[in-house]
């Protein structure tokens, strides 16, 4: 994981939010995507957020032992 922020994205998905509110046909198209994909892509999101978080931990208690 890098530490820095990439501007771009914040940028591009501002933009994306923007689109959606005003335009009803692009929500629509966001609207017809399955629960079932939503909560896959939620769990696989969740779980790498975990997994780096649980790495993290056991790297800084394997560094503090020296």
């Amino acid at each position: 994981m890098n530490k820095g922020v990439q501007k771009i994205i914040f940028l591009i998905t501002g933009l994306l939010i923007l689109l959606t509110s005003i335009s009803p046909k692009l929500a629509g198209i966001l609207i017809t995507i399955s629960n079932t994909v939503i909560g896959g892509a939620t769990l696989v999101v969740f779980g790498m957020m975990a997994m780096a978080l649980i790495l993290q931990g056991i790297f800084k208690f394997f560094d503090n032992k020296k």
